[in-house]
């Protein structure tokens, strides 16, 4: 099995171009047909259409007891591949915002990155450093994360990185507004 890192330049989680292990990028056009689509300058455009070719409706919102809570809902459905759940935690109008990319508007778009980055083989997540600050009905949380996609051609890719995840309260409990991240160089 052979790893891949990602580097500085590419975006989002599952929406990286592997690298070779010396930190070259391979040549795109010997370069697998997955691997051109993660492209990170068409991840928004994918995820777009990723929402109408695979039937992605309206995600029903599962507020979270507490923001803390965010970090098992993502483990827990990162390792099932479930996009709806983790879509829930999502306020209908959440910003996703990766670097180098435009944000990712709405829940339901956000819902298409996690379902294209599930399709493309096992995914898991592992936080840490997770630091929260609560108030009456808003609170910020700061993780560190690392990830893992094996994908179906056995290559695999690590991603490590951080992120600021800014929650509303509502009715029905926390959901994020606006999710921050950045990648950092695999370890």
């Amino acid at each position: 099995m052979q790893a891949a890192t990602m580097n500085e330049e590419n975006h989002m989680p599952g929406s990286a171009v592997s690298v070779h292990p010396d930190g070259t990028a391979p040549d795109a056009s010997s370069a697998p047909a997955a691997a051109r689509l993660r492209n990170a300058a068409v991840a928004p455009v994918l995820a777009m259409l990723a929402g109408v070719f695979f039937g992605a409706g309206p995600v029903a919102a599962e507020g979270l007891a507490t923001p803390a809570d965010a970090v098992q809902r993502f483990v827990t459905a990162t390792a099932a591949g479930d996009a709806d759940a983790i879509a829930a935690m999502y306020d209908p109008k959440a910003l996703f915002i990766a670097p180098g990319s435009a944000p990712i508007a709405g829940r339901d778009a956000i819902r298409a990155i996690f379902q294209r980055n599930f399709s493309l083989g096992r995914n898991r997540i592992a936080f840490t450093k997770v630091q929260t600050e609560t108030g009456a009905d808003r609170a910020a949380t700061y993780w560190e994360w690392s990830a893992q996609i094996d994908g179906q051609d056995g290559r695999q890719t690590r991603l490590n990185g951080r992120s600021l995840v800014y929650f509303t309260r509502r009715d029905d409990g926390w959901l994020i507004s606006a999710d921050m991240m950045h990648v950092s160089r695999a370890k």
